[in-house]
């Protein structure tokens, strides 16, 4: 009887973390999640209320298609969805005319849909929405005659609703999601440059191991960096950010090729260390100095201050000469001081340097 409390609590306990864990999980998209609801609900009602729609049922899906895409492409995305509602509804409606109402029938009008809509566009969303569209005619009953042309008014109302809310109402902050996504690549890229760095120090084939195993999501990155341009341009209210999307994209664009050096570095060091050779504090020095200049970058796509700009170049300039200070030789040595080098070039066009720039800073021609 007395294990009962314990085990009580432990299942207290579990419940608390559980639902703290869910509450963190919700937390980042309650906001984008009610804007959605909002949107489904009001296509609805303009469409009862306005058109006189018994039953619009193509509003509220249009609507929440539209707003689950990504916040800065939501203006083309209502437009392609309105393009697959209509073609469905024009399929649809010629097919089902001649067809009775079941599963096969539902297969052969999706079928039909998508593939004719094929010859139009390649665009998934519109492909999809089509069959979608489609599917929704044959499982409901027709609320007018013809090619049932309340039903596009439907999806034009789900369209504008979703524009409204997502890019004049609320559009995203295209500099803050930029950010969100840099966040997690830095944190990568740093935590492999340390285990490397370990490895290399201290000749073990743990931290290596680690280190070649860590993966920054760098597509992620761009897809945030093509969003934010996207909101820039589209959402009015988001115009004046132009500059420092435009230099964080910059940025962004430099960081593709540092992460895929980091993984090389990665493997580097896995090879110095799986050669069974002395341990390498020189290697591991200038990944040290590699990290640095990598996190006063970070530091400046979160500020954009021109003093930290400043130390960035200055810490990249020190990294590439640490790189060309190394003894590089065997393949692993020389990848590395190869890539040390590389990268903090890397790092110095992305504070904006062009390459002619980056060079003259790095031989000691430019301050």
């Amino acid at each position: 009887m007395g294990e009962w409390p314990v085990a009580g609590r432990s299942y207290r306990r579990r419940l608390v973390a559980w639902t703290r864990e869910g509450l963190e999980q919700v937390r980042p998209t309650l906001w984008p999640t009610i804007q959605t609801a909002a949107a489904a609900g009001i296509a609805w009602e303009l469409c009862v209320r306005l058109l006189d729609h018994p039953r619009p049922i193509f509003a509220p899906i249009v609507a929440i298609v539209a707003m689950g895409f990504t916040a800065g492409r939501r203006g083309r995305a209502a437009v392609l969805l309105v393009v697959g509602v209509a073609i469905g509804i024009g399929i649809g409606d010629v097919l089902v005319r001649v067809l009775d109402r079941g599963g096969i029938e539902v297969a052969v009008v999706v079928l039909v849909a998508m593939t004719l809509t094929l010859f139009l566009t390649r665009e998934p969303l519109v492909v999809v929405q089509a069959g979608i569209s489609a599917a929704l005619l044959v499982g409901v009953d027709r609320q007018s005659d013809g090619l049932a042309p309340d039903r596009l008014e439907d999806a034009l109302v789900g369209a504008g609703v979703a524009v409204l809310i997502a890019v004049v109402l609320f559009p995203i902050n295209p500099v803050k999601s930029i950010r969100d996504r840099v966040e997690p690549v830095f944190a990568t890229l740093d935590r492999g440059l340390a285990d490397a760095a370990t490895a290399l120090r201290e000749n073990r084939m743990e931290p290596a191991d680690q280190a070649r195993a860590r993966r920054a999501d760098e597509r992620a990155l761009l897809d945030a960096v093509d969003t934010a341009r996207s909101a820039v341009r589209i959402a009015p209210r988001r115009r004046r950010a132009q500059g420092r999307v435009d230099e964080l994209a910059a940025a962004a664009w430099h960081l593709d090729p540092i992460v895929r050096g980091t993984r090389t570095i990665a493997g580097a060091a896995h090879r110095v260390v799986r050669e069974g050779g002395a341990p390498r504090p020189d290697l591991a020095a200038a990944l040290d100095a590699l990290a640095v200049a990598l996190r006063s970058l970070r530091a400046w796509l979160e500020t954009g201050t021109d003093h930290v700009r400043t130390e960035v170049r200055r810490d990249a300039t020190r990294a590439a000469a640490t790189g060309a200070a190394l003894d590089a030789e065997g393949i692993g040595p020389a990848t590395i001081a190869h890539l040390v080098q590389a990268l903090s070039t890397e790092i110095l066009r992305a504070t904006g340097l062009d390459a002619a720039g980056a060079q003259a800073r790095l031989s000691g021609t430019s301050t």
